[in-house]
This record gives structure tokens, sequence and C-alpha cells, in this order.
């Protein structure tokens, strides 16, 4: 579709597209700059393997011997599985529900880190005060690390065989999510181009409906009047009215009206045909 065509067509109906396009602008405005406002605070953790004793260290130290090592994730073939199951601790409903029953945000994200790093863990929180996502970080971070702990001391190994874990990104201050309420806005305005395209379409259809019904009420204006006869059969030139000589039409024959013109006529023509052959 031609773009100068929809325009000239919105702008033959401005009355009805220039009200809605304003009001459009304005809510679009609007909630840009009042409207419901999120943050998100974000903290990541680095996980680290324990340093396990050497042969050499178990035997020169009898002590180290005597340590409980049994630590399922040290058995793994899978290094990053503790990661794994942090995350799935971390995301589990119970752990909503836990926020939730807080005051805290739910709407939060455990993944891992960047480039999927399996021991970098990144946990996220988005609310609309940056009081309520740094608490929820915050709440966050203290149970990955009770669960760090705790699951890896399911056996009752030594801390000197469990993961630590430290923080890479403290997440101390929430960041305003410009992205939601410039959503908001783009949605408004998808709104209202909706509603303008809708409300023009109304008013040509009905100008169109009120041109048809008067098309169909109005008469005739170039039907031809048949009370009296322009032209007489047979006679090409324009007959007289009857009231424009005097004579009521009623009394006067129309065709009679013409006799002296064509007599007229003959006789000019066989003039002319006599002095032809002279």
């Amino acid at each position: 579709m031609d773009p100068m065509k929809v325009f000239r067509m919105l702008w033959q109906y401005k009355a009805v597209f220039l009200p809605i396009l304003l009001v459009t602008l304005s809510a679009a405005v609007y909630v840009f700059q009042f409207g419901p406002r999120y943050y998100q605070s974000t903290v990541s953790y680095a996980l680290v393997n324990p340093k396990l004793p050497s042969e050499k260290e178990l035997d020169s130290n009898p002590q180290l011997s005597a340590l409980n090592s049994d630590n399922p994730f040290l058995r793994s073939s899978d290094p990053a599985l503790i990661t794994e199951v942090l995350v799935a601790r971390l995301s589990s409903n119970d752990m909503s529900t836990t926020l939730k029953n807080g005051g805290l945000s739910t709407d939060y994200s455990v993944v891992r880190g960047v480039n999927g790093n399996g021991f970098v863990v990144a946990i996220s929180a988005i609310s609309n005060s940056v009081e309520s996502a740094t608490a929820t970080t915050k709440t966050l971070g203290r149970a990955f690390e009770d669960n760090l702990r705790s699951m890896q001391k399911v056996n009752g190994a030594d801390d000197k065989f469990l993961f630590t874990s430290f923080v890479v990104n403290p997440g101390d201050k929430a960041l305003e999510q410009f992205s939601s309420r410039l959503r908001s806005s783009i949605m408004v305005l998808l709104g209202g181009v909706v509603l303008m395209f809708g409300a023009v379409s109304l008013a040509r259809s009905l100008e169109n409906r009120r041109g048809r019904r008067r098309s169909d009420t109005e008469p005739d204006s170039a039907a031809p009047d048949d009370s009296f006869p322009s032209r007489v059969p047979g006679i090409a030139s324009t007959v007289t009215p009857p009231h424009s000589a005097g004579i009521p039409a009623d009394d006067q024959n129309p065709a009679e009206l013409q006799v002296p013109r064509v007599r007229e006529r003959t006789r000019k023509l066989r003039s002319m045909e006599e002095d032809r052959v002279h």
C-alpha cells in the first residue's frame, strides 16, 4: 500500500485521526515517565574446588587419612554437577514460597554465569523497589551458601573436602530496568494505532452509507422532462414551447410550428437548383 495514499486518507478524516493521535502520544509519554518502575539486582558467585591432599601428604600425616572425605560431588565425573544441583534447588517452588512468605519478590532467576561457565552462578531478582530487589538477592545468596554446604555434608565430609564459594559481584546496587517502561509505552502506541485505523475505517464506512442513502432518496435532476417534447420526430430543429408564442399549449400542435420554416427552406432549395441548371 502506498504510504502517501494512507496519509491522505488519514488526513481526510483528521477530525477523527488527530484527537486519537494526540491522546495516544500523551498516554505513551505518561506511561514512560510515570508508569511503574522495576529494578534489577544481580549477585554472582564462583565455586572453588577443594585442595585434596596428595598420597605423600596422607602418608606423612596420619591425621589427614583419618578425615572423612566422602563428598559425593568429588566422586562425580562431571565437575559442574554441583552447580546444576544448586541452580535446581534455588529455582524450586519451595524457594519461591519462602520468598513470597517473606514479602520478597518471586520474579528472580538463577543461572550459570557468563558463557555458561559451570563454576559461576548468577542470581538476579526484579522488583518494583530497590530495597525489595536487593533484599531478594541477599536472601537467595544466603540460601545458595547454605545449600552448597548442606548438600556436601550429607555424608559428614570434613570441611577440607568441600567446595567453597566467593562473591564475584556483590549486587549491592539495583539498577532500573528502562526496558520495562519502554515496552509499556510501545504497547500503548500499538493500541493507539489500532484504535486510530479502526475509527477512521468506521468514519469512512458511515460516510459511504450516508452517501448511498442520499442518492436513493433524492430525485434524479438529470432525467428529461416528458411533459413537453423537445424535438419532433423527423424534424431536426428545436420546437418553440407554446407559451413563448403567447398561445395556450392545449391549442397548438408542436409539429405545425415547423411548417412555415420547412416550406421556406424547400423554396430556397428549389431556387438554388433552378439557378444551378440555368
